[in-house]
């Protein structure tokens, strides 16, 4: 549809398409002469004419004469006629609203003179300014088909005028039964630091609009628009109007005109007459905004049922913002719209030094043919263009920036990227459309691409097998299952191709099926860009796919970087090749490091190759880290380093790991090699099947270096449950050779030689070679026959050497150790030992196998400390270990917390306490222990009864706090959607609980005291997720620093009255000079001090003097701070609890008499996540400051929430629960969406009321249910 042609009559009006001949004039509205008359009432408006000018004075005021109130029985101007309002400097606004029941019709000039004051025109019937229509004012301008304004205080309507009208207009009330329409085909404009709003139940724009923020808003049959806080609509008195046949491009293409009907509607005419419904905003013309300093203005937004651009230019100056539809994904309190039309002569434009934000929204259909713009020199812009059930996207966005990308966001139901080219229409009835030209041709600069869809995302066949998306430096996202309801999958043909240009591609979806993904980056004579990175994340299914290709390569020369290549999936993943090299003559450019991680299956993969070369080369190449719940399958592995004439750097490192299954590779290769010079040294190659077998082919980490470079060759390591057979093994270096240690519970074998030598196994130069097997004597272990258990050739290191052929036992040489492990199991023990690691015979060589720290101080301090109690030889290793994890956690938190150490507690003494606990509570308690290493986890529970179970985990500590980490980005972000925060919730779930499992279900666990390891003190452990439920919905969580310095005894107190909390301390800060005030505070309070005993101190009250006389006079138990309190960075005096008189740190709390309190409530803290310092005042809270227990937030969470979590907790402790089971039950009725808010007023369970915010009484209405309003909230010390 073309731009818009405009009739204007005096006795009609027509919009016509242009193009269109045949148009029967409108036969209207019977217009009375134009002309100015004030309504004989009680307002006394005064209209002088004076010529063609109607000079209009007198009228009603109201607020201090503020507020100036007009009444009219017509207001109409012909061309050239002017109606001049005339004010004194004190007036802010004017109130016009005229009463006779017809459109007004101006075509002339409407002046205000006399100060810098804002017109409100007011016509329930209709308002059309005509083509020579023009304003004149120094204040904002609104045009209203209300019948009444509701100000703060009293109301103006149609009739009559409170006699207290008061303050500025915060809601308007609208007749849905007699619609009236705004049009404009004049030029409106305003100042830059005011607004221009056009508020009806219909409004056409075809002239021009100018004005610092232009607002436009189409209420349909809406009756109540609030104003407070951002344009608000109410719940709509009528069902909206179906989708508009003349928004869909069938009805758009047989239009003609668009008509004003006698009874104020409007009709779409052409070859059939068509209602167009109430509640449509068409915008054509021009919408500019003007420069302005005014941070809240140079904004545009289009509202209404059903928003359409025909031929119009949208422009905001130095970024701004234009919005049409709805807010960013439809969120904020903006109305949305049900379809939105940007048709293809429509042009958005929002350039700026950062270009600024475009979004095009609707929840039902939005089509797309027009550009958009929103270019920046610092930063592209921020574009949006979704409609929630429907989209279709035919236009061109250009986010062209000197600097960072800009962003295009497209989030619709569902997605579909067909072939070819766009053919200009659509059928309203298809899935969401996008076009493979379109994608490849209409977007345009640095651009962050992301296409989201809560259900699928399907890229049908392509008609040349390719995508690929424009040059550039952003990335191509695809989100699939956007609302994370595991119902929305990513597919492309497997023979199909996506291409970028270095740009990173991401897709994330419930599953996925991809063709060949390639993110290069090359140049024919030198390249300098780096590969994109490619992250394919599962949340509830498999990935499968073809080839994965991101290198960088130059002819010449290459610094660019092979990009990183991560998938993640809790089923199977079985893709092609997999290659992130980089290569040129000379190559600087590392690999990218490659990451494959299923956590409940297999992974099948081609070759794998992350390797560098040139003739001249110092990139190094990337590591490749596998890991699989189950088999592990991979042709060649290449993580080397090759280059000519001279080398420089390092090969990577590959690290495969399951827990179930089996591990088949062909060759292994992290080798270095240079014809000339080369200095780098080899990756070390690491292989873990803990309940299965391995089999490769080579594996090989040398050093090549004709110039005898002090280069060291890789460290190799194998570990198997199962059987162990490879080709051959060699770890030789020019300067020291890499040691191979191999550990296997059945036979080993090596069934080749390594060219050019005898040898199956072979280091060089100081490496060693260690070989532990499982094997009946009878079948003696063969050098020189790989047939059963043995190598095919001999092992050597250079120094010791094993020759072939011969049978042997066991060895024990300098550097060669042959052991096998037969004799000291007993039958059956190894299948049957819930340990997964292989007993062993001493102390010493349990610290081998754990990694230990210390064993022998160990040995002497945890059994000396109540251990000893046992009879000698019955403590287990687990014991040990849980003591020594116990001990290491104690000194942490005494040396940083500056206590005295505390005694070891016996095991024995422990596990008394937990069944008293048990017994006392009606709970099954258990303490579970979590220490990061270097090169894995460890977990270790404690129950009320039996050996502490350990579990070792293979996962490293940076793995886990690289999770953590992006754990906390996402989960305390209320505005992201399940399928951002869950992969991270479910990785660490499987890698800190999954493990000892099915352990929690026979004890029959129902409540975990967690005792956790530097980097993880400050995870929020009620928010990790199964991938079904958060571990928050199957028990109750606690956090201790350490077993030695929480007393667990439940107190005398709680075992008579379990859930009791005493007398009550409550003390709060609702309003702030440095912090954000917290407007619940006085609600939080009253609700912690309910009972005769209990007291509480607001504001100024709440001081340190306060605090300290009540603490030594009263006899609280417990303290209930609701005010700001930071853990920060540093040391503990950087810490502190926000008083009304003063900062109080916590060394300064320690000095407070908290003898007798016991329990200690913070609920509106912060901390510094991931700063050990911040996580040892955090979890050391309750034993730092002297009382058994304390609640506390671990980041600042929205009062509003707080006080909905707050009520619920302390509502659960009226029942018989622990104060750990209190909160889960509080955290679950927000998680379930009990707990909300609407229009201000907190609610709980049951529909309480909790209290009313007054400051959020137009904000709308949402649930607490997101993760980042309850799982923050910790349990610290005794949880009973």
């Amino acid at each position: 549809m073309g731009k818009l042609q405009i009739l204007w009559r005096s006795y009609g009006q027509k919009i016509c398409a242009a193009g269109i001949a045949n148009t029967a004039l409108w036969q209207g509205i019977p217009w009375a002469n134009a002309q100015v008359i004030s309504a004989q009432d009680s307002i006394q408006t005064q209209v002088v004419q004076q010529n063609n000018q109607f000079e209009i004075s007198g009228g009603t005021t109201a607020d201090n004469a503020r507020l100036l109130f007009h009444s009219f029985e017509q207001f109409d101007l012909e061309q050239n006629h002017q109606a001049e309002f005339q004010v004194t400097s004190c007036v802010e606004a004017v109130f016009s609203r005229i009463t006779n029941g017809m459109p007004s019709q101006i075509n002339g000039l409407i002046d205000v003179i006399g100060g810098p004051t804002s017109l409100y025109l007011i016509n329930p019937a209709g308002v059309l300014f005509g083509t020579d229509a023009s304003i004149n004012l120094a204040g904002d301008f609104t045009v209203l088909t209300a019948e009444r304004l509701d100000f703060e205080r009293g109301h103006f309507g149609l009739t009559g005028l409170s006699s207290d009208v008061q303050g500025n207009v915060l809601q308007l009330q609208f007749n849905p039964d007699s619609p009236g329409n705004i049009t404009n085909l004049g030029d409106l404009t305003v100042g830059a630091d005011n607004s221009l709003s056009l508020i009806g139940h219909s409004v056409v724009n075809q002239g021009t609009i100018r004005g610092g923020a232009i607002n436009i808003a189409a209420v349909g049959t809406h009756e109540i628009v609030g104003l407070a806080g951002g344009l608000q609509f109410a719940a709509a008195a009528q069902p909206r109007a179906s989708l508009p046949l003349w928004l869909t491009s069938t009805g758009v293409d047989h239009a003609t005109a668009i008509e004003v009907n006698q009874d104020g509607t409007l009709s779409l005419t052409g070859g059939q007459l068509l209602d167009v419904p109430v509640g449509t905003a068409l915008v054509g013309g021009l919408l500019t905004t003007q420069q302005t300093t005014n941070l809240g203005l140079n904004r545009i937004q289009i509202v209404g049922d059903h928003v359409a651009t025909v031929g119009a230019t949208l422009r905001t100056t130095d970024g701004g913002q234009v919005l049409i539809g709805g807010d960013y994904q439809g969120r904020g309190l903006l109305p949305t719209a049900q379809s939105t039309f940007i048709d293809a002569a429509s042009t958005i434009i929002a350039d700026g030094e950062a270009g600024g934000q475009v979004v095009i929204w609707s929840d039902g259909l939005t089509q797309f043919r027009g550009a958009i713009r929103a270019r920046g020199n610092t930063a592209g812009g921020i574009v949006e263009v979704s409609g929630k059930e429907q989209l279709y996207f035919g236009g061109q966005v250009d986010l062209r920036s000197q600097g960072a990308p800009g962003t295009l966001l497209l989030d619709p139901e569902n997605i579909e990227i067909r072939a070819g080219s766009d053919p200009g229409s659509m059928d309203t009835g298809e899935p969401q459309i996008l076009y493979e030209n379109t994608l490849e041709s209409s977007i345009i600069g640095n651009i962050n691409l992301l296409l989201q869809a809560d259900n699928n995302i399907t890229i049908e066949p392509l008609s040349d097998g390719e995508l690929t998306f424009g040059q550039g430096t952003g990335s191509i996202s695809f989100l699939a299952d956007a609302d994370g309801d595991g119902q929305g999958s990513f597919t492309m043909a497997p023979g199909d191709r996506l291409s970028t240009s270095g740009q990173a591609i991401a897709i994330t979806a419930a599953d996925i099926t991809v063709g060949t993904l390639n993110t290069s980056a090359f140049s024919a004579i030198d390249n300098s860009e780096n590969a994109g990175n490619i992250q394919l994340t599962s949340t509830r299914g498999s990935i499968v796919g073809g080839d994965l290709i991101s290198t960088a390569r130059g002819t010449l020369n290459n610094s660019g970087n092979g990009g990183e290549i991560a998938l993640s999936a809790p089923g199977a993943i079985s893709v092609g090749n997999i290659t992130t090299a980089t290569t040129a003559l000379s190559n600087s450019g590392g690999g990218g490091d490659i990451t494959l991680i299923s956590r409940r299956s297999n992974i099948v993969t081609g070759s794998l190759n992350t390797g560098t070369s040139g003739n001249n080369n110092s990139g190094a190449g990337g590591e490749v880290s596998i890991d699989a719940f189950a088999n592990i399958n991979t042709a060649d592995v290449t993580t080397s380093v090759q280059a000519t004439v001279n080398n420089a750097g390092d090969a990577g490192n590959i690290s495969l790991i399951n827990r179930s299954g089996n591990i088949t590779t062909a060759a292994l290769n992290t080798n270095t090699e240079a014809a000339s010079s080369n200095t780098g040294n080899s990756g070390s190659i690491r292989l873990n099947a803990s309940k299965g077998d391995i089999t490769s082919q080579q594996i090989t980490s040398i050093t090549v270096s004709p110039d005898s470079a002090q280069t060291q060759g890789g460290d190799i390591g194998l570990r198997a449950d199962g059987m162990i057979v490879v080709d051959s093994i060699n770890a030789t270096g020019e300067g020291q050779g890499g040691n191979i240690n191999v550990t296997t519970q059945q036979s080993f074998r090596a069934i080749d030689t390594i060219a050019d030598t005898n040898a199956s196994l072979l280091t060089t130069n100081g490496g060693t070679i260690r070989l532990t097997y499982n094997s009946d004597p009878a079948i003696p272990f063969s050098l020189g026959d790989g047939g059963i258990n043995g190598t095919a050739g001999e092992i050597t290191t250079g120094l010791d050497t094993l020759t072939a052929p011969q049978t042997v036992e066991e060895v024990s040489l300098e550097t060669i150790e042959l052991n096998n492990l037969f004799e000291s199991f007993p039958s059956g023990s190894q299948s049957d030992s819930p340990e997964p690691l292989s007993p062993v015979a001493d102390l010493t060589n349990l610290s081998t196998v754990l990694g230990l720290e210390s064993i022998d101080s160990l040995n002497n301090n945890a059994l000396a400390n109540g251990a000893r109690e046992k009879q000698e030889g019955s403590v287990s290793d687990s014991e040990l270990i849980w003591a020594q994890i116990e001990r290491s956690f104690s000194a942490e938190f005494a040396r940083a917390l500056n206590l005295p150490m505390p005694a070891s507690p016996s095991l024995q003494r422990l596990q008394q306490t937990l069944r008293q606990v048990s017994e006392a509570q009606a709970i099954t308690p258990a303490l579970m222990y979590i220490r990061l290493k270097d090169t894995h986890v460890e977990l270790v529970l404690v129950t009320g009864e039996g050996a502490p179970l350990y579990r070792p985990v293979e996962a490293t500590a940076a793995d886990v706090k690289a999770v953590v980490e992006t754990f906390h980005q996402t989960i305390t972000n209320p505005v992201l959607r399940p399928a951002q925060y869950l992969p991270a919730a479910q990785q660490l779930y499987d890698w800190l609980v999954r493990p000892i499992l099915d352990e929690l279900e026979v004890a029959d666990i129902d409540h975990i005291g967690f005792v956790l390891d530097t980097g993880l003190r400050s995870l929020p452990m009620a928010a990790l997720h199964d991938g079904q439920r958060f571990l928050i919905e199957n028990y109750s969580i606690g956090l201790l620093p350490s077993a030695g310095l929480t007393p667990l005894e439940p107190s005398i107190d709680l075992l008579t009255e379990p859930g009791a909390l005493q007398a009550t301390l409550a003390m709060g800060v609702a309003n702030f000079e440095a912090h954000a005030d917290l407007a619940a505070v006085p609600f939080e309070l009253s609700l912690a001090s309910q009972r005769q005993d209990d007291e509480q101190y607001l504001d100024h009250e709440a001081t340190l003097d306060v605090l300290r006389q009540r603490l030594e006079q009263g006899n609280f138990k417990t303290v209930h701070l609701a005010t700001h309190a930071v853990f920060q960075p540093g040391s503990l005096e950087a810490s502190y609890v926000q008083l009304w008189d003063q900062t109080v740190n916590l060394e300064q709390l320690q000095t407070l008499p908290l003898d007798a309190v016991d329990f200690l409530i913070l609920s509106a803290c912060a901390t510094a996540v991931g700063d050990a310092a911040a996580e040892f005042g955090f979890a050391g809270l309750a034993v730092n400051v002297g009382v058994q227990t304390a609640l506390a937030s671990l980041w600042s969470i929205d009062d509003e929430s707080t006080l909905g979590l707050m009520a619920e907790f302390y509502r659960a402790l009226e029942q018989p629960l622990t104060r750990s089971a209190a909160l889960r039950q509080a955290q679950l009725a927000m998680l379930r969406g009990q707990v909300g808010i609407e229009d201000g007023t907190v609610y709980g369970s049951d529909g309480q009321l909790i209290g009313h915010l007054s400051g959020l009484g137009t904000s709308g209405s949402w649930d607490f249910s997101h993760p980042a309003y309850w799982s923050g909230f910790t349990m610290i010390g005794n949880p009973w």
